[in-house]
């Protein structure tokens, strides 16, 4: 900004780069990524006290219910 104080922000062009920056950035961080990690909660849930399968994903699902992992 201090570069160019005279750009102005929400024009069409700030807008174009704003959505074409943030959406898939979203779209990765919001969906997609909870997608997958479901999905393999979901393939190892008969085995998520296994300490391997414990390591990576109990971040994800540690102070949940056994019952309501995927919550």
């Amino acid at each position: 900004m201090t570069k160019s104080p005279n750009v102005e922000c929400w024009t069409p062009k700030h807008v174009i780069w704003s959505i074409g920056i943030a959406l898939p950035f979203f779209l990765v961080w919001g969906v997609v990524l909870p997608i997958i990690l479901l999905k393999k909660l979901i393939s190892r849930a008969k085995s998520l006290n296994n300490p391997e399968v414990y390591a990576k994903y109990a971040f994800v699902y540690e102070g949940l219910k056994k019952e309501r992992y995927y919550w």
